[in-house]
């Protein structure tokens, strides 16, 4: 027989508070086996220093993906749940798709970008308008303390 199909919830900053609240049903269940997360990024690769390698050690391997990681942007999260009934002995998955977009109003906006990984993301389906109109915004935790010292400087005023 066909197998359901398993439809993501897209998770905007319009819906965020009740999705995590679905989010915290689902690791609640009872059956609750395991989790996974992906992310979509604004680009893959800062150089040739950074491709990867078949001979990389693991150090190696890190240091290369932490260093492209921190040069681009996180576009999308998206998390699945996954959950085994012992008694029907079937699999459920409830994913999740978390729309992220730098917040513009708080910290600078601003994001690196390779055209290849923004044509890839598009070709395989990817809405940049949801992206950008209705992800949920963000302060890179490399802009935080700078933007919570702002703040604390206004407040004094």
């Amino acid at each position: 027989g066909s197998r359901p199909r398993v439809v993501a919830m897209d998770v905007t900053r319009y819906n965020f508070e009740e999705s995590l609240d679905a989010l915290q049903e689902a690791i609640d269940d009872p059956d609750f086996a395991f989790w996974s997360f992906d992310c979509e990024f604004t680009g893959l690769n800062v150089g040739p220093n950074t491709t990867h390698d078949l001979l990389d050690t693991p150090e190696e391997r890190f240091q290369k993906v932490h260093q492209c990681v921190r040069a681009f942007t996180v576009l999308q999260v998206g998390v699945a749940i996954f959950a085994f009934d012992p008694t029907t002995r079937r699999w459920t998955c409830r994913p999740f798709n978390f729309w992220t977009i730098p917040d513009a109003k708080v910290g600078k906006g601003v994001f690196a970008s390779q055209a290849s990984s923004l044509q890839f993301l598009v070709e395989c389906g990817f809405d940049l308008n949801k992206c950008v109109g209705k992800g949920i915004p963000f302060v890179p935790a490399s802009e935080r303390s700078k933007t919570e010292q702002r703040r604390a400087q206004l407040a004094q005023r």
